[in-house]
């Protein structure tokens, strides 16, 4: 657990027990508590893997990245042979492997 949101459910812990003492409710204090352990959970989750390939035209990056509720989807990357000498974002081409449209056979 990172240091920042374990400071934030220690103060929340700390809050809840003046809240309690002072007679107010602590739903929104569980939420907020909640949603932290979510996002905590969540930061230290694999998404994916890549792994280096090599083909006749060059070595490129495959994997599968977990999206969640959206699934999973497989993925290549590719150097961008058009990039100039400079160091740039664009220096990799990320592409979706398409799967067979099988509704509608060719």
């Amino acid at each position: 657990m990172s240091k920042v949101i374990k400071r934030w459910l220690d103060a929340l812990t700390i809050a809840k027990i003046l809240f309690e003492y002072e007679g107010y409710h602590i739903n929104y204090l569980n939420q907020i508590e909640s949603y932290l352990k979510e996002v905590n959970n969540m930061a230290l989750k694999s998404i994916g893997a890549l792994w280096r390939r090599e083909s006749k035209k060059g070595e490129f990056l495959t994997g599968m990245l977990d999206l969640g509720i959206l699934g999973q989807v497989q993925i290549g990357i590719f150097q961008n042979e058009k990039s100039s000498e400079r160091q740039s974002a664009d220096a990799g081409n990320p592409v979706r492997r398409r799967e067979p449209d099988t509704a509608h056979p060719p």
